[in-house]
Protein backbone atom coordinates (compact mmCIF):
# COMPACT_ATOMS: atom_id res chain seq x y z
CA UNK A 1 0.00 0.00 0.00
CA UNK A 2 1.13 3.91 -0.46
CA UNK A 3 0.71 6.43 2.27
CA UNK A 4 1.22 9.79 1.39
CA UNK A 5 0.66 12.84 3.92
CA UNK A 6 -1.73 15.29 2.99
CA UNK A 7 0.50 18.49 3.48
CA UNK A 8 2.63 16.97 0.37
CA UNK A 9 -1.03 16.72 -1.62
CA UNK A 10 -1.87 20.95 -1.26
CA UNK A 11 -0.51 22.67 -3.80
CA UNK A 12 0.00 26.57 -3.47
CA UNK A 13 1.13 27.46 -6.95
CA UNK A 14 4.35 28.89 -5.84
CA UNK A 15 6.94 25.93 -4.41
CA UNK A 16 6.20 22.24 -4.92
CA UNK A 17 6.01 20.29 -2.00
CA UNK A 18 9.05 18.08 -0.97
CA UNK A 19 8.14 14.00 -1.34
CA UNK A 20 10.08 12.66 1.65
CA UNK A 21 11.76 9.08 0.82
CA UNK A 22 9.14 6.25 0.07
CA UNK A 23 9.31 3.65 3.03
CA UNK A 24 10.28 0.36 2.18
CA UNK A 25 7.44 -2.31 1.38
CA UNK A 26 7.37 -5.60 1.68
CA UNK A 27 7.76 -8.17 -1.17
CA UNK A 28 5.12 -9.45 -2.70
CA UNK A 29 4.14 -13.09 -2.05
CA UNK A 30 3.79 -14.35 -5.28
CA UNK A 31 6.25 -13.72 -8.74
CA UNK A 32 4.66 -11.21 -11.72
CA UNK A 33 5.03 -13.22 -15.44
CA UNK A 34 7.41 -12.15 -17.30
CA UNK A 35 6.12 -10.30 -20.36
CA UNK A 36 6.48 -10.77 -23.62
CA UNK A 37 8.61 -9.40 -26.12
CA UNK A 38 6.14 -9.12 -28.64
CA UNK A 39 3.50 -6.26 -27.96
CA UNK A 40 1.14 -7.77 -30.44
CA UNK A 41 0.36 -10.72 -27.59
CA UNK A 42 0.02 -8.11 -24.68
CA UNK A 43 -3.17 -6.74 -27.33
CA UNK A 44 -4.91 -9.96 -27.46
CA UNK A 45 -5.39 -9.79 -23.80
CA UNK A 46 -8.90 -9.05 -21.95
CA UNK A 47 -9.35 -4.92 -21.92
CA UNK A 48 -10.66 -5.85 -18.44
CA UNK A 49 -9.43 -8.03 -15.46
CA UNK A 50 -11.80 -9.09 -13.52
CA UNK A 51 -10.64 -8.45 -9.83
CA UNK A 52 -11.52 -10.49 -6.65
CA UNK A 53 -9.77 -9.86 -3.23
CA UNK A 54 -9.58 -9.14 0.30
CA UNK A 55 -9.29 -5.33 1.61
CA UNK A 56 -5.62 -5.25 2.16
CA UNK A 57 -3.98 -4.68 5.74
CA UNK A 58 -2.62 -1.23 6.24
CA UNK A 59 0.74 -0.96 6.94
CA UNK A 60 2.63 0.46 10.00
CA UNK A 61 4.66 3.41 8.66
CA UNK A 62 5.52 6.45 10.82
CA UNK A 63 4.07 9.39 9.16
CA UNK A 64 5.12 12.26 11.55
CA UNK A 65 1.63 12.21 13.43
CA UNK A 66 -0.13 13.89 9.74
CA UNK A 67 -3.20 12.21 8.11
CA UNK A 68 -2.88 10.27 5.56
CA UNK A 69 -4.64 9.01 2.72
CA UNK A 70 -5.27 5.54 2.16
CA UNK A 71 -5.04 3.77 -1.30
CA UNK A 72 -6.06 0.10 -1.19
CA UNK A 73 -4.47 -2.30 -4.80
CA UNK A 74 -6.53 -4.78 -5.16
CA UNK A 75 -4.59 -8.57 -5.34
CA UNK A 76 -4.21 -9.93 -8.79
CA UNK A 77 -5.84 -13.34 -9.46
CA UNK A 78 -3.86 -16.06 -9.66
CA UNK A 79 -2.35 -16.59 -12.64
CA UNK A 80 -1.11 -20.11 -14.13
CA UNK A 81 2.09 -20.68 -12.97
CA UNK A 82 2.68 -23.30 -16.01
CA UNK A 83 2.72 -20.91 -18.56
CA UNK A 84 1.19 -17.91 -17.43
CA UNK A 85 -1.94 -18.20 -19.08
CA UNK A 86 -4.97 -16.54 -17.57
CA UNK A 87 -9.07 -18.61 -18.22
CA UNK A 88 -11.58 -15.98 -17.04
CA UNK A 89 -13.82 -14.10 -18.85
CA UNK A 90 -15.33 -10.31 -18.17
CA UNK A 91 -18.65 -9.96 -17.75
CA UNK A 92 -19.48 -9.03 -21.03
CA UNK A 93 -16.55 -11.09 -23.06
CA UNK A 94 -14.73 -9.12 -25.55
CA UNK A 95 -17.57 -5.95 -24.48
CA UNK A 96 -16.25 -2.31 -23.87
CA UNK A 97 -19.08 -1.44 -22.08
CA UNK A 98 -19.50 -4.00 -19.16
CA UNK A 99 -22.58 -2.02 -17.53
CA UNK A 100 -26.20 -3.50 -17.16
CA UNK A 101 -28.38 -2.77 -19.88
CA UNK A 102 -32.26 -1.96 -19.23
CA UNK A 103 -34.43 -4.14 -20.93
CA UNK A 104 -36.78 -2.31 -22.59
CA UNK A 105 -40.87 -2.22 -20.85
CA UNK A 106 -43.73 -3.83 -23.10
CA UNK A 107 -46.97 -1.01 -23.43
CA UNK A 108 -49.45 -3.47 -24.21
CA UNK A 109 -52.20 -1.60 -26.46
CA UNK A 110 -55.38 -2.85 -26.98
CA UNK A 111 -56.74 -2.19 -30.39
CA UNK A 112 -60.70 -2.27 -31.37
CA UNK A 113 -61.14 -5.23 -33.33
CA UNK A 114 -62.36 -4.37 -37.49
CA UNK A 115 -65.81 -5.85 -38.27
CA UNK A 116 -65.21 -7.97 -40.83
CA UNK A 117 -68.41 -7.65 -42.95
CA UNK A 118 -69.50 -10.18 -45.10
CA UNK A 119 -71.51 -9.82 -48.34
CA UNK A 120 -74.23 -12.98 -47.78
CA UNK A 121 -75.66 -13.12 -51.31
CA UNK A 122 -78.47 -15.10 -49.91
CA UNK A 123 -78.99 -13.11 -46.94
CA UNK A 124 -81.81 -11.64 -46.42
CA UNK A 125 -84.56 -8.76 -44.46
CA UNK A 126 -88.10 -8.76 -43.98
CA UNK A 127 -88.43 -5.52 -44.73
CA UNK A 128 -86.72 -5.60 -48.11
CA UNK A 129 -87.63 -9.22 -49.11
CA UNK A 130 -89.64 -8.49 -51.95
CA UNK A 131 -86.64 -7.20 -54.24
CA UNK A 132 -84.54 -9.58 -52.88
CA UNK A 133 -87.01 -12.18 -54.35
CA UNK A 134 -86.94 -10.41 -57.33
CA UNK A 135 -83.08 -9.90 -57.73
CA UNK A 136 -82.70 -13.67 -57.67
CA UNK A 137 -85.04 -14.77 -59.92
CA UNK A 138 -83.55 -12.55 -62.38
CA UNK A 139 -80.25 -13.90 -61.29
CA UNK A 140 -80.81 -17.49 -62.92
CA UNK A 141 -77.54 -18.92 -63.29
CA UNK A 142 -77.08 -18.86 -67.63
CA UNK A 143 -76.80 -21.80 -69.63
CA UNK A 144 -76.94 -23.06 -73.01
CA UNK A 145 -80.20 -24.31 -72.39
CA UNK A 146 -78.95 -27.66 -74.62
CA UNK A 147 -76.68 -29.10 -71.76
CA UNK A 148 -77.92 -31.36 -69.03
CA UNK A 149 -75.76 -30.01 -66.32
CA UNK A 150 -76.54 -26.08 -66.79
CA UNK A 151 -80.41 -27.39 -66.62
CA UNK A 152 -79.33 -29.22 -62.96
CA UNK A 153 -77.88 -26.01 -61.91
CA UNK A 154 -80.62 -23.91 -62.62
CA UNK A 155 -82.85 -25.74 -60.96
CA UNK A 156 -81.06 -26.52 -57.86
CA UNK A 157 -80.79 -22.58 -58.27
CA UNK A 158 -85.01 -21.69 -58.29
CA UNK A 159 -85.33 -25.06 -55.52
CA UNK A 160 -82.83 -22.63 -53.21
CA UNK A 161 -84.97 -19.69 -53.68
CA UNK A 162 -87.85 -21.71 -52.83
CA UNK A 163 -86.34 -22.23 -49.61
CA UNK A 164 -85.76 -19.01 -48.77
CA UNK A 165 -89.29 -18.27 -49.80
CA UNK A 166 -90.69 -20.52 -47.42
CA UNK A 167 -88.33 -19.70 -44.28
CA UNK A 168 -89.16 -16.07 -44.99
CA UNK A 169 -93.09 -16.52 -44.72
CA UNK A 170 -92.57 -18.55 -41.94
CA UNK A 171 -90.38 -15.95 -39.82
CA UNK A 172 -92.88 -12.93 -40.71
CA UNK A 173 -94.71 -12.65 -37.86
CA UNK A 174 -96.09 -9.33 -38.18
CA UNK A 175 -97.47 -9.56 -41.82
CA UNK A 176 -94.59 -7.12 -42.74
CA UNK A 177 -94.43 -9.30 -46.37
CA UNK A 178 -97.06 -9.26 -49.15
CA UNK A 179 -98.16 -12.32 -49.40
CA UNK A 180 -100.04 -12.10 -52.51
CA UNK A 181 -97.02 -11.14 -54.40
CA UNK A 182 -95.11 -13.52 -52.96
CA UNK A 183 -97.53 -16.13 -54.17
CA UNK A 184 -97.31 -14.92 -57.87
CA UNK A 185 -93.61 -15.26 -57.72
CA UNK A 186 -93.76 -18.69 -56.37
CA UNK A 187 -96.52 -19.73 -58.58
CA UNK A 188 -93.94 -18.35 -61.59
CA UNK A 189 -90.66 -19.85 -59.94
CA UNK A 190 -92.66 -23.93 -59.38
CA UNK A 191 -94.01 -23.02 -63.21
CA UNK A 192 -90.08 -22.47 -64.70
CA UNK A 193 -89.19 -25.87 -62.43
CA UNK A 194 -91.42 -27.69 -64.55
CA UNK A 195 -90.12 -26.14 -67.83
CA UNK A 196 -86.60 -26.98 -66.55
CA UNK A 197 -87.69 -30.03 -65.79
CA UNK A 198 -89.06 -31.53 -68.88
CA UNK A 199 -86.54 -29.89 -70.79
CA UNK A 200 -84.03 -31.77 -69.21
CA UNK A 201 -85.90 -35.09 -69.63
CA UNK A 202 -85.84 -34.44 -73.10
CA UNK A 203 -81.97 -34.17 -73.23
CA UNK A 204 -81.36 -36.95 -71.34
CA UNK A 205 -83.68 -39.32 -73.32
CA UNK A 206 -82.06 -38.32 -76.36
CA UNK A 207 -78.65 -38.43 -74.98
CA UNK A 208 -79.37 -41.72 -73.56
CA UNK A 209 -82.12 -43.65 -74.93
CA UNK A 210 -83.52 -46.55 -72.42
CA UNK A 211 -86.31 -48.27 -74.57
CA UNK A 212 -87.54 -47.41 -78.01
CA UNK A 213 -90.43 -45.28 -77.98
CA UNK A 214 -93.82 -47.28 -78.92
CA UNK A 215 -97.23 -45.97 -80.16
CA UNK A 216 -98.92 -46.22 -77.44
CA UNK A 217 -96.47 -44.13 -75.66
CA UNK A 218 -97.65 -40.88 -77.89
CA UNK A 219 -100.96 -41.44 -76.94
CA UNK A 220 -102.06 -40.84 -73.24
CA UNK A 221 -105.66 -42.04 -73.81
CA UNK A 222 -103.98 -45.15 -75.41
CA UNK A 223 -103.83 -48.29 -72.44
CA UNK A 224 -103.15 -51.38 -73.55
CA UNK A 225 -104.47 -54.32 -71.42
CA UNK A 226 -102.89 -57.43 -71.81
CA UNK A 227 -105.14 -60.95 -70.60
CA UNK A 228 -104.53 -62.27 -67.43
CA UNK A 229 -104.13 -65.71 -66.91
CA UNK A 230 -106.45 -67.33 -64.08
CA UNK A 231 -104.71 -68.28 -61.37
CA UNK A 232 -105.01 -69.46 -57.50
CA UNK A 233 -102.03 -68.07 -55.42
CA UNK A 234 -100.15 -67.47 -58.14
CA UNK A 235 -100.62 -71.10 -59.76
CA UNK A 236 -102.13 -70.49 -63.20
CA UNK A 237 -105.18 -73.29 -63.12
CA UNK A 238 -105.64 -74.92 -67.17
CA UNK A 239 -109.37 -75.62 -67.82
CA UNK A 240 -110.90 -77.27 -70.31
CA UNK A 241 -112.22 -75.55 -73.36
CA UNK A 242 -115.67 -76.33 -72.66
CA UNK A 243 -115.62 -74.96 -68.74
CA UNK A 244 -113.99 -71.51 -69.91
CA UNK A 245 -116.77 -71.14 -72.44
CA UNK A 246 -119.70 -71.81 -70.28
CA UNK A 247 -118.53 -69.34 -67.33
CA UNK A 248 -117.45 -66.48 -70.54
CA UNK A 249 -121.22 -67.10 -71.75
CA UNK A 250 -122.26 -66.50 -68.07
CA UNK A 251 -120.43 -63.85 -67.57
CA UNK A 252 -121.38 -61.55 -70.67
CA UNK A 253 -124.69 -62.33 -70.13
CA UNK A 254 -125.22 -60.49 -66.51
CA UNK A 255 -122.96 -57.80 -67.81
CA UNK A 256 -123.66 -57.38 -71.46
CA UNK A 257 -127.66 -58.11 -71.33
CA UNK A 258 -128.15 -58.08 -67.91
CA UNK A 259 -129.35 -61.76 -66.74
CA UNK A 260 -129.13 -63.36 -63.81
CA UNK A 261 -126.23 -65.71 -64.23
CA UNK A 262 -127.54 -68.08 -61.99
CA UNK A 263 -129.97 -68.84 -64.24
CA UNK A 264 -127.74 -68.86 -67.76
CA UNK A 265 -125.53 -71.44 -65.49
CA UNK A 266 -128.15 -74.06 -64.99
CA UNK A 267 -129.51 -73.42 -68.51
CA UNK A 268 -125.99 -74.09 -69.82
CA UNK A 269 -125.27 -76.60 -67.65
CA UNK A 270 -128.30 -78.98 -68.50
CA UNK A 271 -127.93 -78.14 -72.28
CA UNK A 272 -124.23 -79.13 -72.26
CA UNK A 273 -125.39 -82.35 -69.97
CA UNK A 274 -122.56 -80.92 -67.07
CA UNK A 275 -121.38 -83.61 -64.81
CA UNK A 276 -121.38 -82.75 -60.83
CA UNK A 277 -117.56 -82.98 -61.51
CA UNK A 278 -117.83 -80.47 -64.37
CA UNK A 279 -120.54 -78.05 -62.41
CA UNK A 280 -117.69 -77.44 -59.71
CA UNK A 281 -115.05 -76.96 -62.17
CA UNK A 282 -117.66 -73.92 -63.74
CA UNK A 283 -117.99 -72.57 -60.03
CA UNK A 284 -114.76 -72.36 -59.50
CA UNK A 285 -113.85 -70.75 -62.82
CA UNK A 286 -116.45 -68.06 -62.19
CA UNK A 287 -115.70 -67.25 -58.82
CA UNK A 288 -111.85 -67.18 -59.17
CA UNK A 289 -112.93 -64.68 -62.27
CA UNK A 290 -114.94 -62.46 -59.37
CA UNK A 291 -118.51 -63.88 -59.95
CA UNK A 292 -119.08 -66.39 -57.97
CA UNK A 293 -122.67 -67.88 -57.91
CA UNK A 294 -124.74 -67.57 -54.87
CA UNK A 295 -124.73 -70.92 -53.61
CA UNK A 296 -122.50 -72.81 -51.27
CA UNK A 297 -119.71 -75.19 -52.86
CA UNK A 298 -119.98 -78.97 -52.78
CA UNK A 299 -124.07 -79.42 -53.67
CA UNK A 300 -125.21 -80.67 -56.47
CA UNK A 301 -127.82 -77.71 -58.56
CA UNK A 302 -130.67 -80.28 -57.71
CA UNK A 303 -129.72 -80.62 -54.02
CA UNK A 304 -132.07 -78.59 -51.62
CA UNK A 305 -130.03 -76.52 -49.49
CA UNK A 306 -130.49 -75.27 -45.43
CA UNK A 307 -129.22 -72.25 -45.12
CA UNK A 308 -129.82 -72.06 -41.17
CA UNK A 309 -127.90 -75.52 -41.11
CA UNK A 310 -124.42 -75.49 -39.44
CA UNK A 311 -123.65 -78.61 -41.91
CA UNK A 312 -123.15 -76.75 -44.42
CA UNK A 313 -119.57 -76.85 -46.76
CA UNK A 314 -118.40 -73.50 -46.73
CA UNK A 315 -121.36 -70.82 -45.14
CA UNK A 316 -121.81 -70.23 -41.70
CA UNK A 317 -125.45 -70.58 -40.40
CA UNK A 318 -127.56 -67.92 -42.07
CA UNK A 319 -131.07 -66.51 -40.85
CA UNK A 320 -132.96 -65.09 -43.56
CA UNK A 321 -134.67 -61.84 -42.16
Amino acid sequence: MNLTKKSQLDFDGVSRPVRPEPPELPEFPFKLPELPENPSVIQKKPDTLPIYSDKAQPLDVDDGGDDCVLLEIDEIDEIDEQDGLLFELSLVPGGVYQGEIDEPVEIEVEEDEALEVVDDPWGWQISTFPDWLSHKMQGVPQHSGRDSAGLERAISYLEEVDRHISKAVRSDKDGAIDISRIEKARTSLYDGLVRLQDRLEKIQSNTHPKKKKKKADENPDMVKEGQKSTHVGGIIVTVPLLISTIARTCLNSMISAGKDIEDVFDRLADKYDLTPREEMETMQLLADMGYPLRRPRGYNRDEEIDYTSTDNFDWAQNFPA
